[in-house]
């Protein structure tokens, strides 16, 4: 693969080639940012990658407030029959498990930091221990809200789990190329 210096040079090299071996409107859109951000920071990738890492954060907050309405539709849809709830219902809920859920993880990054500040190297106990609440939080507050078997909440806790963690890929990925596209 030839490595271009910049677009113009890029530019000009495929305007050379035959039409037929010219890079399609995708790879050549991929390839003329790659020399953008590579002339950006000098070719210096722990530059390139700190700058993906904080546009990243930035778009972090957006793809949980996208995200939000679809976990309240993934409840509604699992838990539809029940005639005592509206979207909106499920909407509140869903705010209700993400602020629970930003708690947890602030309490788990605040005694991540205390326990570096002691000892330079927090072990996985502490990852291990959020995680778990994570995921028992929104088990128990299912079962509370809802009031349906345990084999019934388990079973759409294993659903709701597996669409939102499909759903989070997706928009990481979306937001990830934003990121990508914009530094």
């Amino acid at each position: 693969a030839v490595k271009y210096k910049t677009v113009a040079e890029y530019n000009a090299a495929q305007q050379k080639l035959p039409e037929s071996k010219r890079d399609n409107w995708l790879d050549a859109v991929i390839k003329k940012k790659g020399i953008e951000i590579s002339q950006k920071y000098n070719g210096d990738n722990l530059k390139i990658g700190k700058a993906l890492i904080e546009k990243f954060e930035q778009y972090f907050s957006r793809m949980l407030y996208i995200s939000l309405p679809i976990f309240a539709f993934f409840i509604w849809v699992l838990y539809r029959r029940n005639k005592n709830h509206y979207f909106v219902d499920h909407m509140i809920f869903s705010i209700h498990i993400y602020c629970a859920f930003f708690i947890i993880l602030f309490l788990g990054q605040i005694i991540t930091t205390i326990i570096g500040y002691f000892n330079a190297e927090p072990n996985g106990v502490i990852a291990f221990l959020v995680a778990f609440s994570l995921f028992f939080y929104l088990y128990k507050s299912l079962k509370n809200h809802f009031n349906q078997s345990r084999k019934k909440t388990l079973l759409k806790y294993i659903i709701l789990n597996i669409l939102t963690m499909f759903l989070m890929a997706i928009l990481m990925i979306i937001f990830f190329t934003f990121s990508l596209f914009n530094i």
